[in-house]
């Protein structure tokens, strides 16, 4: 995987989530200044996506009652990792979250944000996820221009082709 990185646009911030390192330019603003980014929300709210968090803990929690302890979450796409520690949390005691992340400098965020979070029932992995076992490979991405990195696709499609140099 190739990667630009000038200067290193990755910092700790203090979020409701516990601390994260976050890309400060994670950050995609519409024509009619519509702004989002999981870093964007990171910065401007000290929170990501709380409903939907609620949502997925909410899951895990009927998934523990109906099977019992030994949960596995899968956060496929785990970017920085804000669902993979939130999970781990909840979960600590009788849970495990299998973590996924293809881009290699995103992937460092979310291992250091598994570690200085403590969710030691953690497994992150680095590889893409995918319906077939054909290789890719990731594109070039310049972490220091404002783009959505959790939107990023490997392939061309109907939505979002963001942060590629």
């Amino acid at each position: 995987e190739g990667f630009a990185v000038r200067k290193s646009p990755f910092v700790v911030l203090s979020t409701d989530h516990g601390s994260l390192i976050v890309n400060k330019n994670d950050k995609v603003t519409l024509q009619n200044n519509f702004s989002f980014g999981v870093g964007h929300q990171l910065f401007e709210n000290g929170v990501y996506d709380p409903a939907e968090i609620d949502l997925a803990k909410n899951i895990l929690v009927v998934c523990r009652k109906a099977r019992g302890d030994g949960v596995v979450a899968i956060d496929g796409g785990a970017n920085i990792g804000v669902h993979t520690v939130e999970w781990a949390k909840l979960m600590h005691d009788w849970g495990n979250v299998i973590a996924i992340e293809a881009q290699r400098m995103i992937y460092y965020a979310l291992a250091g944000n598994i570690a200085i979070n403590n969710c030691f029932n953690v497994n992150a992995i680095h590889a893409a996820v995918s319906d077939s076992l054909d290789d890719t490979s990731i594109p070039m991405i310049d972490y220091n221009a404002n783009t959505s990195f959790g939107s990023i696709e490997l392939k061309k499609v109907t939505g979002e082709y963001a942060g590629l140099s």
